[in-house]
């Protein structure tokens, strides 16, 4: 064992108060390092939430924005179906299958009425 290694070898020639003051450091350096890696693993979890958050806003914009698609598509088929196309064969009234179609796959969701654990605790009549 060389002399670096041991304690009482490096201790010699320090005096008992400033022993003691290293030993009272060393001590106080881990509590505050404990509560350095408490409210770390608090901000994780806050970041992990609002993952969560995150996630559940990205459903509800698509549950709201995606219906749009469909509509944007029957307005475009639409103007292309008064003159041509695959679906001529409704004319103007292109624009309101495609609403139409919305309101029967709206009225299907309610009258499955499924399961979902977040909007059933966030909409309070469902």
């Amino acid at each position: 064992m060389s002399s670096s290694d041991d304690y009482l070898d490096r201790g010699e020639g320090t005096n008992p108060a400033s022993a003691m003051m290293s030993g009272i450091s060393g001590a106080i350096y881990a509590v505050f390092g404990g509560l350095i890696m408490l409210i770390s693993s608090a901000f994780d979890g806050l970041a992990d939430l609002m993952d969560v958050f995150a996630a559940s806003r990205d459903f509800f914009v698509a549950l709201i924005s995606e219906p749009t698609t469909i509509i944007s598509a029957g307005a475009r088929q639409t103007v292309y179906s008064i003159t041509a196309g695959d679906w001529a064969f409704f004319g103007p009234g292109t624009f309101m299958v495609a609403i139409v179609s919305i309101a029967l796959a709206w009225a299907a969701w309610a009258a499955l009425d499924p399961e979902i654990p977040l909007v059933d605790d966030l909409i309070p009549w469902r």
